[in-house]
């Protein structure tokens, strides 16, 4: 019967060990999960942010575009208003 107590208790003893073992592992894994739901929050954070930020830069940089084909525009006209000046001054010069 002493042999039988002794491995009863020596199962026990195991069992504890491993029960233990397996706390401990849980314990790490939700660790470990706590840790990768946390990164994955800061990520899509980062996502939202670079969005808004990418959508923001588009909006400048359609803005600089029109700026820039309205100044084209008058940098024509007033290209083609010196050609007009330039020959009446030529014109006028050689009426003199």
């Amino acid at each position: 019967m002493y042999k039988q107590i002794m491995l009863n208790g020596d199962f026990s003893h195991r069992m504890s060990l491993r029960a233990d073992t397996a706390v401990k592992t849980r314990q790490q894994l939700e660790n470990g999960n706590s840790r990768a739901e946390e990164q994955c929050d800061k990520l899509e954070n980062q996502l939202k942010e670079d969005k808004f930020t990418m959508a923001e830069s588009e909006r400048k940089y359609e803005d600089i575009a029109r700026k820039l084909t309205t100044m084209e525009g008058e940098l024509e006209r007033s290209n083609e208003r010196c050609v007009i000046t330039l020959n009446l001054i030529v014109r006028f010069g050689a009426s003199l």
